[in-house]
């Protein structure tokens, strides 16, 4: 990520937005760059649980087998 970009963004969103919680970011694509890769479960896991690691800093990303709850293969 372009260091600049963020911490610019990262500004003007205070600036307007003041201390809401900063937006999630979703993307797709075919060559990961390194975030935490959600492993599947043989239990009953929610995604939510999962995105909710995003708001302590943590990148995550997801491939076909990380879901394990029907809402999240929706």
């Amino acid at each position: 990520m372009d260091i600049v970009l963020k911490e610019k963004f990262i500004q003007l969103w205070k600036k307007y937005f003041g201390a809401a919680d900063l937006p999630l970011i979703f993307y797709y694509t075919d060559t990961p760059t390194g975030e935490e890769l959600i492993q599947s479960s043989s239990n009953h896991r929610c995604i939510m649980l999962d995105i909710a690691k995003v708001f302590t800093g943590r990148s995550i990303c997801f491939n076909t087998d990380s879901f394990s709850c029907f809402g999240g293969k929706r």
